[in-house]
């Protein structure tokens, strides 16, 4: 391992220096990608938002979790339990339905509307990630995918290519590397489900659907996406999801210089920095705000240290396409 220097000054670098000692063909995004085009993404925590009954609440309190996805996930197996031993389960999955329906409501309520995106703003999102040969996402929302359809959609894939009875489908036996950009949802996505058999899928997008509407509305169709929870809580959502499992031993295995954009790579995602940093003298280039000299040294130390092993090189997060002041909407004008 490299030692962090003892010196760490507030310097950042202009993304176009650092692009043009490229290539950089690993790009990982993180909320504040999401945050840079809708504040309101910057909610803390689903589990605080969500509008649960006290009931719901305490089940969260007795798992150990504020992770919507383990929760769910208990309940379906504590009706298949009900079912095996032949009880009535109606109690389970009206509890199963009202914590979905909290889920949906937080997550839609909080979300942008695709209308009020203009396309010219999705098509230069579109065009900074299609300067990637693969696009790993932490965050769930629905900006990635918005900007791939309208930037280039032929020009990407998301080994979601299988047709399962008129659905779109991962399927881990049909997952060749693909030679167009890949995208890569290392936490699920709103416009993915899973069915009761595992299979994970994704929402055929056609003009005029609405994405949002759809998501948490079909009883058969669970969401797939890690909303909260500690760093061991994610892994043990991920490991139990094919698709999840799959793309994150992808991007572990990815040891390619690697460009992180809006990431904190905070303890919360810890499996995402021991990922980065399983390879030695790793190209990395990360995004920092530009904020007063103490926190940009601050900042830099601690990634610094948490990343010992990588060539990190920090470039202000504004002069990146993903961090123009242009993109932001304004929600509350």
């Amino acid at each position: 391992m490299t030692a962090a220097p003892l010196f760490v000054d507030a310097t950042l670098e202009a993304w176009e220096a650092v692009r043009d000692d490229g290539p950089w063909p690993a790009l990982l995004l993180g909320n504040g990608a999401s945050r840079a085009v809708w504040a309101p993404f910057a909610y803390d925590s689903l589990f605080e938002y969500a509008r649960l009954s006290s009931a719901d609440r305490e089940l969260f309190d007795v798992l150990h979790t504020r992770n919507f996805e383990l929760v769910l996930e208990g309940l379906r197996f504590a009706r298949l339990v009900y079912v095996q031993d032949g009880l009535d389960a109606s109690q389970v999955d009206r509890r199963y339905e009202s914590v979905q329906q909290a889920l949906a409501r937080a997550v839609c309520d909080t979300h942008v509307a695709r209308g009020a995106i203009p396309d010219s703003r999705l098509q230069v999102i579109g065009e900074a990630l299609l300067c990637h040969e693969a696009v790993y996402q932490t965050s769930y929302d629905l900006l990635t995918y918005w900007a791939l359809l309208t930037a280039a959609p032929g020009a990407f894939v998301d080994y979601f290519w299988n047709e399962q009875g008129g659905r779109l489908a991962f399927d881990p036996a049909n997952a060749k590397p693909p030679r167009r950009t890949a995208v890569l949802y290392l936490h699920g996505g709103l416009h993915l489900y899973r069915l009761a058999d595992g299979t994970t899928c994704k929402r055929r997008w056609s003009r005029g659907a609405n994405v949002l509407d759809m998501f948490g509305k079909d009883p058969a169709e669970s969401p797939v996406f890690v909303s909260e929870g500690t760093s061991a809580e994610k892994l043990r959502a991920i490991d139990a999801s094919v698709y999840l499992s799959f793309v994150n031993r992808l991007f572990r295995e990815d040891s390619r210089p690697l460009v992180v954009f809006g990431h904190s790579l905070g303890e919360q995602d810890a499996h995402i920095a021991a990922a980065i940093g399983r390879h030695a003298d790793r190209r990395v280039a990360i995004s920092v705000m530009p904020d007063d000299e103490a926190a940009v040294v601050k900042r830099k130390a601690e990634l610094l240290h948490l990343l010992p092993s990588c060539r990190l090189r920090f470039f202000d997060a504004t002069t990146h396409p993903l961090g123009k002041a242009e993109l932001q909407l304004h929600p509350w004008a």
